[in-house]
């Protein structure tokens, strides 16, 4: 791995992009904005020294470039997801992140009000 590699947020974009065909639909899937998907496909697109996309108003059209990208994009994310899943121990534990203050005076309230018949 001597070559740098593009950032992982970028072929995150881009290959949620490729697949919903929509900037827009991407951005909500990552839970960010269309414009954040856009520059983060041109990032790619500088580093690549190409066009990923074909742009035809709000039409999306993949590159011949995108198309040979795009399998083994998809064939890595899934190799990350299982080696990630391996290390899952249960999906029915819920894990919270919160500033404090909010934690402290809003969520330990209404948790506390939980009866142990609510929790699975």
């Amino acid at each position: 791995m001597n070559q740098r590699l593009p950032p992982l947020y970028a072929l995150r974009a881009f290959e949620a992009a490729a697949r919903h065909s929509s900037f827009t639909r991407a951005g909500e899937e990552l839970a960010i904005t269309q414009s954040a998907v856009s520059r983060h496909v041109r990032t790619l697109e500088e580093h690549f020294a190409c066009r990923l996309f074909e742009r035809r108003g709000r039409s999306l059209q993949l590159t011949e470039t995108a198309r040979m990208l795009l399998p083994g994009l998809r064939d890595g994310f899934e190799a990350l997801e299982r080696a990630c899943n391996t290390l899952r121990v249960d999906d029915a534990v819920l894990r919270l992140k919160a500033p404090s203050t909010l934690t402290m005076r809003w969520l330990l309230a209404r948790l506390a009000r939980l009866s142990p018949e609510q929790c699975p």
